[in-house]
């Protein structure tokens, strides 16, 4: 379970004083402003009808922005201005609707400032107010684009591979059909045995030895022993 850190203010006073339980809310808020601020992972909070409300340094980077305040007044419509493909967040409004939650949801976004389409992984949490009331939307949201990528150069590696691996098959069949054919058409008597047996005789094997082909083969390599045979 992964959670969705809020900036370190919502967690004290207005005035920065210490809350009922002291010392520990004091701890608490330091180790929830120093994993939002140095995360490597987006963390945002939003409205439900797709604004913006905070964003830590990791979000705002993933923008192409400089500042929280910069991201916050560019993006309008996260769902119009984000999503490369913006029913993606219409799909997870009502996931989130249905479950509460969606962990694990891969799509397309804009890096919002150059409009670079990246693909990122995400784990969105609805929050309710205190009469359970939808209120925002909190997430946590990883660039996998250069994962993407990898994927994308191994699946072509592969689908390379198995043309040239067929094409290698198809190629190896053809020259043995040819190599059959030139062998079958030969005047020079060729014989393949096996285990002292006639395996294979091409047609002025048998000739030569006055035998009909289909019942040459299969005989003992002793019955035959003209020089003028060819033993692969």
């Amino acid at each position: 379970q992964m959670f969705a850190y809020s900036r370190p203010e919502f967690a004290m006073t207005e005035h920065g004083s210490r809350s009922s339980d002291g010392h520990a809310d004091i701890v608490r808020a330091d180790l929830h402003r120093r994993l939002y601020e140095l995360s490597a992972i987006a963390v945002f909070r939003s409205t439900l009808d797709g604004r913006y409300i905070v964003a830590n340094p990791a979000g705002v980077r993933m923008h192409g922005y400089d500042s929280e305040d910069e991201l916050l007044q560019a993006v309008r419509n996260i769902g119009a201005d984000v999503y490369v493909h913006p029913e993606n967040r219409e799909t997870m409004r009502r996931l989130l609707e249905e479950q509460g939650s969606v962990e694990g949801f891969e799509c397309e976004i804009y890096r919002h400032k150059t409009k670079e389409p990246i693909w990122v992984r995400q784990n969105v949490y609805l929050v309710m107010d205190e009469t359970g009331q939808p209120r925002y939307l909190d997430g946590h949201i990883e660039d996998i684009t250069e994962s993407k990528r990898v994927e994308a150069a191994l699946r072509q590696a592969r689908n390379q591979l198995a043309a040239k691996v067929e094409g290698s098959a198809a190629a190896l069949k053809d020259s043995e059909e040819k190599y059959r054919n030139l062998v079958d058409g030969s005047v020079q008597g060729v014989m393949v045995h096996q285990d002292q047996r006639i395996a294979y005789a091409n047609a002025a094997a048998a000739k030569i030895h006055g035998y009909d082909l289909g019942t040459m083969i299969g005989l003992p390599v002793s019955s035959t022993g003209s020089p003028r045979l060819i033993f692969e």
